[in-house]
């Protein structure tokens, strides 16, 4: 049971990182050349790997960001009560989404544009029982249910925070436990560790992804870009170390590690987060000694990774709603979703462009 104080709630609004909106936006706009070049059955060039395996960590981001957020908007609140309330509203929701999403494409959606899902599940399961035990699926967005499962956990990690001499060490401690479960102990086989790590459903594995979700968590209790200098250092020499010790083929390819979720892509992604970090501190600060023309260009392409930062739930819905019903409506021509997904998002930052001034000239005032 959760322990209220009697203190008032603090009635402040919820904080704001730029630093975390960066991630989301660059990681959103990852996952949609992913999507945009899989779907519209271009393909990644085999030759070419590095620009998919850069984009691949845009996964680990989202997960990693949940956790940052989840302390960052809450960590200021004496009672929890309100915070618990939001984020199991907020986790409850994006369950929702997910089912009713893919309740609503299971009964209209003509599969026969979309041969993908005939071809990689057994004809056996599809159907909508499978759909809703979670075995089968016709929309790839099982990270949104990941997500609503860890905003719903999230008020554990925050009573944690505030209600124990030792917060820090606790969360890093947890976060070494999970490692520790994940990847050097054997758990038996039974219905509840099937669930947590996904065997025989098609969800992210909890157990596995709550590693990103934790470091999240805990280096945004440490300050998230506050200390980029030595942790982009950190995390650069532990994937150096890998150069040593993994086969060249594998090294190279960090999203091998992905499914399911290893070490080497935890790590490769954690310095990815921190050379983000590093590129948009350079972008800001690069606004401040450019003349007016120049840093006006910088200003404003910071201020709209910033706001799809702010909106990665609304454009990674309503990109795959766009999908379905192009490859529907033009069937066989796919490549139309080369055309109808960027339409979307010149509507989006039209419809933002205020919060975009907004934002531009935050960053002017530095």
């Amino acid at each position: 049971m959760l322990m209220i104080s009697a203190q008032p709630i603090l009635a402040k609004p919820k904080k704001r990182n730029p630093y975390i909106s960066y991630l989301k936006g660059v990681a959103i706009f990852a996952i949609l050349i992913i999507h945009l070049v899989n779907w519209s059955n271009l393909g990644f060039s085999q030759k070419v790997f590095w620009p998919q395996e850069l984009l691949q960590a845009s996964v680990f981001i989202f997960i990693f960001t949940v956790g940052s957020v989840a302390y960052l908007a809450y960590k200021d609140y004496d009672n929890l009560k309100i915070p618990t309330k939001r984020l199991l509203i907020r986790g409850l929701q994006l369950i929702g989404i997910y089912f009713l999403y893919s309740v609503i494409k299971f009964f209209i959606f003509n599969f026969k544009t979309e041969p993908y899902y005939a071809a990689s599940i057994p004809r056996s399961a599809f159907n909508l029982i499978s759909i809703l035990s979670l075995r089968a699926y016709v929309v790839p967005i099982s990270i949104i249910l990941t997500i609503g499962v860890y905003l719903i956990i999230s008020p554990i990690f925050l009573l944690i925070s505030k209600k124990t001499k030792y917060p820090k060490f606790i969360i890093a401690g947890l976060l070494i436990l999970f490692l520790i479960i994940n990847y050097l102990v054997k758990l038996p086989a039974n219905p509840v560790t099937d669930f947590l790590y996904a065997r025989g459903n098609i969800t992210f594995p909890l157990m596995l992804w709550i590693v990103p979700y934790l470091a999240g968590f805990y280096l945004m209790m440490i300050g998230l870009e506050r200390h980029k200098k030595w942790l982009l250092l950190v995390f650069f020499l532990i994937t150096l170390g890998y150069y040593f010790y993994l086969p060249h083929n594998r090294f190279l390819h960090p999203s091998w590690a992905m499914y399911p979720l290893k070490p080497y892509y935890m790590v490769v992604c954690l310095m990815l987060v921190y050379l983000v970090i590093w590129l948009f501190y350079f972008l800001e600060q690069l606004t401040k000694v450019l003349g007016l023309k120049t840093s006006k260009i910088i200003k404003y392409f910071l201020a709209a990774i910033r706001v799809a930062g702010d909106s990665t739930l609304f454009i990674y819905i309503f990109q795959w709603i766009l999908i379905d019903l192009t490859i529907w409506i033009f069937y066989p021509a796919v490549a139309v979703i080369l055309v109808t997904v960027p339409l979307l998002l010149v509507g989006f930052f039209i419809a933002k462009r205020s919060r975009m001034k907004k934002y531009a000239a935050e960053c002017a005032n530095g």
